[in-house]
């Protein structure tokens, strides 16, 4: 993310992309690029922490609907793309809330267990 003439690294926060693994790495790069339209004029980054160039942040991105935003941590984490961390998050109690329901429908990171 670029910011005032400044570039940041932006993490997810309370979200874990677990790195091993191939074709979902891919399922997420699609997901996010699907969110993120080319077309869309901007994502909201709600700071909950930074660390020099590295910020932790809820992200969101604009729907059609203009009122309304996407979360990326949470639509990752319905898709079973990511698991919670236990990090504190302001969304954090909804975030474990979407893995337990994605978990027992043994979508994504869980359909294999």
């Amino acid at each position: 993310m670029t910011s005032q003439g400044q570039t940041y690294r932006v993490r997810l926060c309370g979200v874990d992309v677990p790195a091993k693994q191939d074709g979902q790495a891919r399922k997420l790069l699609k997901k996010l690029t699907d969110l993120t339209d080319e077309e869309a004029k901007g994502l909201v980054v709600v700071t909950v922490r930074s660390d020099g160039n590295t910020i932790r942040a809820e992200v969101y991105a604009p729907t059609t609907n203009q009122d309304e935003e996407t979360s990326l941590n949470a639509e990752l984490l319905a898709a079973g793309l990511a698991r919670t961390t236990g990090e504190s998050c302001p969304n954090r109690e909804t975030f474990q809330s979407i893995e337990q329901d994605v978990k027992e429908q043994r979508l994504g990171l869980w359909g294999h267990q």
